[in-house]
């Protein structure tokens, strides 16, 4: 959830790299 964004920021990171991955496919 959101809050487990926070205790991992590394996941956050590989989930924003997946959302710009999907928006460039646009």
């Amino acid at each position: 959830g959101e809050g487990d964004q926070m205790s991992d920021p590394l996941h956050l990171v590989i989930e924003i790299k997946g959302y710009r991955r999907e928006n460039a496919k646009e």
